[in-house]
Order: structure tokens, then C-alpha cells, then sequence
């Protein structure tokens, strides 16, 4: 790996310096008072920044670092896109502290969105382009599409705060949604491609590796509703639900 990958992933562990920072500075509010700083607000950034500063960076940085492997320009082609990942998630970190859900902030935090969206094509075409269709790459591009996925819960959420037409129930099925599809799809999808690439590079045989990746894939859609159990679903959906639970552990 070369320098300037090692000095992304530097950067990347000096954002979660940050999150911890933020961390921190929660629950020191909960003992003592600090009136300059919201703790709502601090959520806010706290959580922003933790998924998009942190752990999308450092996983973008990382399938960036395995393309490296198969073409030496890749950093640069994609250095745009982690520059602008980076801008955005250090706007929604000195904005949301002190403005919470605000135009600033909601701005900072669409264009993230459409870094990810910019990622998501990058990266599918470059998989198509590449010798060879390891089950690498299935992880990587279901990582995409489930990031891309994820994004409709924000973006209902703004259309309930846009509308004012916030409904319990809608709201935390909204939530759950983007975290179920960063949590187990985004996050967990791309690190599997890692930890694929990495189990080759070292001659570990996955004999069942591809059947692994279709359990998952196909059982994460369905999982949602794992998080959202409380939600009137009918009977069908519910056996569908136990069924994506089961071929998660059969996978695990």
C-alpha cells in the first residue's frame, strides 16, 4: 500500500479521534453542565459524522486500496470523490454542534448522500471493467446498492420535517431503515469484501463463499423488518421476516 493510501487511513482513524471527542463530550453533559454545546445537537454530529467521516471513509479507503492492486491509477481517479466525502462530513461536524438540523447542516448532509451515489457508479463500473469476477466484487456492488438503498429513509425523513406531517410510527420506520441498511448492508457487505479479498490473498480456501454472500444478500432486504417488529406487518411478511433471520444464521 502506498503512502498516500497509509495517510487516508490515518486520516480516517484521526476521525474517529473526533467521534470519540464527541463521544465524550456527551456524556459530560450528563454530569455538568456545558450550556454553549446541545446535547441533542451533538447526537447529531456525533452520529453524522461517526458514518460518514469514520467508518464510510475508512471503508471507501479501503476498496479504493484494493483496486490499487490492479490499477495504479486508481487513487488518483478517486481521490475527488474521498476529498469530497471528507468535506462534507467535516461540514456536518462544525455544523451540527451548534445548529442542529439546519439548512447548513441538511445541505452538508445531501451532498454526502451524493458522494455516495458518485461512489456507487464509480466503483460498479470500474468491478465491471476488472479482469476476473471474484466474490469480492459481489460484496462491494451489494454494499453500494444497499448504501444507495439507505438513503430513501433520510430523504423520507426530510419530506416529514419539510412537510411537518411527522407521524410516530413513520418516523422511526424511517430511521430504522437507513440505520438497518448502513448497519447490515453498506458497513457490513463492504468489510465482507475486504475480509473475501484478504482470505484469498492469503490461500484460504472459501469453498463456500458465494452461497455465504446470496444468504446475506437475499435475507437483507427482509431483516429490515427485524427493526421494525412493532409495525402492524401482515402474517406473510412476518414468516418472510423469520425466514431472512434463519438463512442469516445458516450463513453466519
Amino acid at each position: 500500500m502506498n503512502k498516500a493510501l497509509h495517510s487516508w487511513i490515518r486520516f480516517s482513524l484521526l476521525n474517529l479521534l473526533f467521534v470519540s471527542v464527541l463521544g465524550v463530550l456527551m456524556r459530560y453533559k450528563i454530569a455538568y453542565s456545558l450550556p454553549v454545546l446541545h446535547q441533542k445537537f451533538l447526537l447529531h454530529a456525533h452520529s453524522h459524522f461517526a458514518f460518514s467521516g469514520w467508518i464510510t471513509q475508512a471503508i471507501m479507503v479501503l476498496i479504493v486500496g484494493y483496486l490499487c492492486r490492479y490499477d495504479e491509477f486508481a487513487l488518483r481517479k478517486y481521490r475527488p470523490l474521498l476529498i469530497a466525502n471528507a468535506i462534507t462530513a467535516y461540514g456536518m461536524l462544525l455544523s451540527f454542534p451548534f445548529t442542529g438540523y439546519a439548512a447548513v447542516s441538511i445541505t452538508f448532509s445531501t451532498l454526502n448522500i451524493f458522494t455516495g451515489y458518485w461512489f456507487a457508479v464509480k466503483l460498479w463500473r470500474q468491478l465491471g471493467r476488472m479482469p476476473g469476477n471474484g466474490v469480492s466484487h459481489h460484496w462491494f456492488r451489494a454494499a453500494v446498492v444497499f448504501n444507495v438503498i439507505s438513503s430513501f429513509g433520510a430523504f423520507f425523513l426530510a419530506y416529514m420535517m419539510a412537510t411537518r406531517n411527522i407521524h410516530q410510527n413513520w418516523y422511526l420506520a424511517s430511521v430504522y431503515f437507513f440505520l438497518h441498511f448502513q448497519y447490515n448492508g453498506w458497513f457490513f457487505f463492504g468489510c465482507m469484501g475486504l475480509l473475501a479479498d484478504l482470505l484469498k490473498e492469503r490461500g484460504v480456501n472459501m469453498q463456500f463463499n458465494k452461497k455465504v454472500f446470496w444468504l446475506f444478500a437475499l435475507a437483507c432486504i427482509p431483516a429490515y423488518f427485524l427493526s421494525a417488529l412493532w409495525l402492524p406487518i401482515p402474517m406473510a411478511v412476518y414468516i418472510l421476516v423469520v425466514i431472512s433471520a434463519v438463512a442469516q444464521v445458516i450463513a453466519a
